[in-house]
C-alpha cells in the first residue's frame, strides 16, 4: 500500500536548567516563589519540603505542554544531601547553615536565557529562647541587632547587655515597630546596624560599670528634672547656637519597602504648614528607609523627622567635669541652664562625648535641642499623587502563528502574521522574514479556544454559531449588517478563514459567535473539535496585514517594541503549503453536441471566492470574475487548442475525451475532464 509520505518540521525548543539558589544563613519560612518579578506561588512552607510551581513559560504556537517544576528548599539546618546535587556532583552536598532552594526543571519554550527567580524568605527568629522576635511578620529590630553584634561582628555574648536588649525588643514590640529588608546585595555587619539604628532611632551605647554594649531608644521616656543640669557652675567653653529656618524642611517625604504591596517602594509626605509659612516657599527633602515595611511605622519616621528638621533646633558644645558627669552617656538627656544666655532647663539630647587631651579630668560634649521636649507640632500628610510613571517594560510574548496567504488575500507569496500582543507598554509589533528581511508591523489580534465542536454547516451558518472560552483581548462584538456583508469582523478558526456579525458574553464567562460565513478565500469549511484555536483580527479582512516570503519554509520572528524598549523576539518555524502560481481548474465544465459541432463552456476561477459578499452598491456584478486565470489549454485524442474566453468549438463526429487546464502567468491548474 502506498500512501503520501509525512514531513517533519521542527518548530521549537523546550529548554531545561538545574539551578540552586542560595538565600542567607537560616530562614523560619518560606513565604512565596517570584519569577520574572511577579508572584508565582504563595507556599508558606515553615519547615524544609518542596513544592510544584511555574517555572517557565508554555509557547503557545509551538508548547511542549511544560510548565511547572518540582521545587525543593533547605532551611538552613539539613544534613541530608539533595539527591539532584548528589547526581550532578558526584558528591554527598548538603550545605550548612545556609537557606536554599533546588530545581531541575523546565525554564522555558524558545528561551535564550534562564527566567530570573525570586523568593520572599522570612527569618524572626534568630536567638533561641528570646521573646517577641516577631512583630507584625517583621523582625524585631532589637534582636536583629543583638544577633548581628554577636553573631556576624564578633563581640562575644559577655560583652553585650542582653538584659538591656530584651527590654528594648519589648519596647519595640509594643510599639508594633518592625523591620523587613529587601536584600539585592550583601552588606557589612556595620551597614545593617545603622540602617536599622536610623530606623528605630537609637544608639549603641557602652555601660561605663559594666562595660558592655547597650542599646538606647531615643524617646520620650524621660522626666527631665531628674537629668543631670548643666548651668555656669559646671561647665565651660560653652558655644550655644540655633538653626537658621534656612536649614529647616516644609515638606519631608519618606521612602519604604511595602511589604503587602509585593515589597515595591512606595512613600508617605507630609508638610509642616508653619515651616512653610516661616520659609515663604516649600522646602523639601526625602529619605529612604528600606528597612520599613509598613505605611504605619513609615509615618512613625516621617513624624521623628519632622521634629528635628522642620524646627532650628539649638545646639550646645561645653566642657564639663569627668567626675561630675562620669555616668552620662550618647543618647542621654540633660538639663541646660545659662542666666547668661536667658536659658532655664533646655533638654539637650548628647550626641558626642570626647576626654579632652590636654586634661582628663575634663570632657568635652555636644548635644541638640531634644525633639520631645517641643511638643507636638501639625504635620499635615500630603495626599499621594495619583500619577505614577509610566512602566515601558514589554512582558513575554505568549500567543502567536502564521497563516497561508492564498491568492484572493495576496498577489505574492505571502503569510498572515497573527499575534496577540504581550503585557505592558506595546506600540509597534514588527513581523520579520529571517530569510529576505521582509518586515511589516501588525495589530494584535484576539484570542480563544473552541467551547464546543464546530461541525461543517452551509457557507452561510445563521443558526448554528460556536462558543469560545476567551484568552486574550475578547469582548461583546456587534456589527451591523452592512459591515457583516463588507468582512468587517473576521476570524481564523484554526485554517478556516469566516465572518461573524455577534460575538456575546454568556452567564458562564464563554462567549457565543453567531451569524457565520465560511470558507473565505476559499479557506476549507471543516470540522472543529473542542479546544480549537480562534484567533480574532481586530480589523477587517481588506486591512489584514500580509508579509512576503520567498522560502517557503520560512522562519518568522515578532518583536514587541515601544520607543524605549524592545521586548524578547520569539519565533516560528513555517511550512508555507500553498502555490500562490498555480491557477484554479475551471469549474461547472459541459459539453453540448449540434450535429458534428462540440462546444465546452466552463466558468472562470473567481479570485475572490468562497463566501465573499461585496457591497452591491460599488461593485458591479461579475466584475471581478474578469479578474482571473488569462487561457485555457484544451486537449483532446489527437489535437490541442488555447484559448482566452472559457468556451471553445470544433467539427468532430466522433466521442472524444476532452481535458482543460487553466493557465495564468505560465503555471497551469490540475485539469478537468468531460467526454462527449
Amino acid at each position: 500500500m502506498g500512501g503520501k509520505s509525512t514531513k517533519t518540521y521542527t518548530v521549537g525548543y523546550a529548554y531545561f536548567l538545574g539551578l540552586v539558589y542560595g538565600f542567607c544563613s537560616k530562614i523560619d519560612e518560606f513565604v512565596s516563589f517570584w519569577k520574572d518579578g511577579e508572584l508565582v506561588s504563595t507556599v508558606n512552607l515553615t519547615s524544609a519540603g518542596s513544592f510544584s510551581a511555574r517555572t517557565g513559560d508554555n509557547s503557545d504556537i509551538s508548547g511542549s505542554s511544560y510548565s511547572d517544576s518540582t521545587i525543593r528548599v533547605y532551611f538552613g539546618n539539613q544534613t541530608e544531601p539533595d539527591s539532584y546535587l548528589t547526581a550532578q556532583t558526584g558528591s554527598q552536598i548538603a550545605y550548612k547553615n545556609v537557606a536554599y532552594m533546588v530545581f531541575s526543571g523546565f525554564i522555558g519554550d524558545n528561551v535564550s536565557a534562564a527566567p530570573s527567580y525570586g523568593a520572599v524568605v522570612r527569618r524572626t527568629n534568630l536567638i533561641d529562647g528570646w521573646a517577641n522576635q516577631n512583630i507584625n511578620g517583621d523582625c524585631n529590630p532589637a534582636v536583629a541587632l543583638y544577633y548581628i553584634l554577636t553573631s556576624l561582628a564578633g563581640y562575644s555574648e559577655d560583652a553585650v547587655d542582653a538584659t538591656n536588649f530584651k527590654a528594648c525588643a519589648q519596647t519595640l514590640y509594643n510599639e508594633g515597630f518592625g523591620l523587613s529588608f529587601k536584600m539585592k546585595s550583601a552588606k557589612e555587619a556595620s551597614d545593617w546596624c545603622e540602617e536599622i539604628l536610623k530606623s528605630i532611632d537609637g544608639v549603641l551605647q557602652v555601660d561605663y560599670t559594666t562595660g558592655k554594649i547597650k542599646l538606647k531608644l531615643l524617646r520620650d521616656d524621660y522626666t527631665l528634672s531628674a537629668c543631670p543640669a548643666i548651668n555656669e557652675s559646671n561647665s565651660a567653653d560653652v558655644i550655644f547656637d540655633r538653626k537658621s529656618w534656612e536649614d529647616t524642611y516644609s515638606k519631608i517625604t519618606i521612602t519604604y519597602v511595602d511589604r503587602e504591596n509585593s515589597f515595591t517602594e512606595s512613600s508617605v509626605t507630609g508638610i509642616n504648614t508653619a515651616t512653610r509659612l516661616i520659609l515663604g516657599y516649600e522646602k523639601a527633602e526625602s529619605y529612604d528607609y528600606l528597612g520599613i515595611s509598613t505605611a504605619t511605622n513609615a509615618n512613625i519616621v516621617l513624624n521623628r523627622l519632622f521634629k528635628k528638621l522642620s524646627y532650628p533646633l539649638a545646639t550646645l558644645k561645653c566642657t564639663v567635669s569627668v567626675a561630675a558627669f562620669y555616668g552620662l552617656n550618647i543618647g542621654d538627656v540633660v538639663q541646660f541652664s545659662n542666666d547668661v544666655l536667658g536659658i532655664s532647663n533646655m533638654a539637650i539630647r548628647i550626641t558626642s562625648i570626647a576626654a579632652d587631651k590636654e586634661d582628663d579630668q575634663s570632657m568635652e560634649i555636644e548635644g541638640v535641642e531634644d525633639i520631645f521636649a517641643l511638643g507636638d507640632m501639625v504635620v499635615t500628610s500630603e495626599q499621594p499623587s495619583e500619577w505614577t510613571p509610566t512602566d515601558y517594560t514589554i512582558g513575554e510574548l505568549l500567543y502567536y502563528t502564521v497563516k497561508n496567504a492564498k491568492p484572493e488575500m495576496s498577489s505574492d507569496r505571502a503569510v498572515i502574521p497573527i499575534v496577540v500582543y504581550p503585557s505592558g507598554y506595546v506600540q509597534t509589533m514588527s513581523v520579520k522574514d529571517g530569510t529576505t528581511g521582509a518586515e511589516v508591523n501588525v495589530d494584535g489580534w484576539g484570542y480563544a479556544t473552541l467551547k464546543t465542536v464546530y461541525p461543517i454547516t452551509d457557507v452561510l451558518d445563521l443558526s448554528t454559531g460556536f462558543y469560545i472560552t476567551p484568552i486574550a483581548n475578547i469582548w461583546n462584538a456587534s456589527g451591523t449588517r452592512a459591515g457583516w456583508q463588507r468582512l468587517k469582523f473576521v476570524a481564523f478558526v484554526e485554517d478556516e478563514q469566516i465572518c461573524y456579525q455577534y460575538r456575546q458574553l454568556q452567564e458562564d464567562g464563554s462567549y457565543y459567535c453567531d451569524q457565520i460565513i465560511r470558507g473565505l478565500n476559499n479557506t476549507a469549511i471543516v470540522a472543529h473539535p473542542v479546544g480549537a484555536k480562534v484567533w480574532f483580527a481586530s480589523s477587517d479582512a481588506n486591512d489584514i496585514e500580509n508579509l512576503p516570503i520567498i522560502s517557503p519554509t520560512p522562519t518568522i520572528t515578532f518583536t514587541p517594541k515601544n520607543f524605549k524598549n524592545t521586548g524578547v523576539t520569539k519565533s516560528l518555524s513555517f511550512a508555507y503549503d500553498y502555490s500562490i502560481e498555480t491557477p484554479y481548474p475551471p469549474s461547472n465544465l459541459q459539453a453540448t453536441r449540434s450535429d458534428t459541432t462540440v462546444t465546452l463552456t466552463w466558468r472562470a476561477c473567481v479570485r475572490l471566492a468562497g463566501a465573499n459578499y461585496r457591497n452591491a452598491d460599488n461593485i458591479v456584478g461579475g466584475e471581478d470574475e474578469g479578474k482571473t486565470e488569462g487561457e485555457w489549454l484544451i486537449t483532446w485524442s489527437g489535437g490541442s487548442a488555447t484559448v482566452s474566453t472559457p468556451s471553445f468549438s470544433r467539427t468532430d463526429a466522433s466521442v472524444q475525451t476532452y481535458t482543460v487546464k487553466s493557465i495564468l502567468n505560465g503555471y497551469s491548474s490540475t485539469s478537468t475532464s468531460i467526454t462527449i
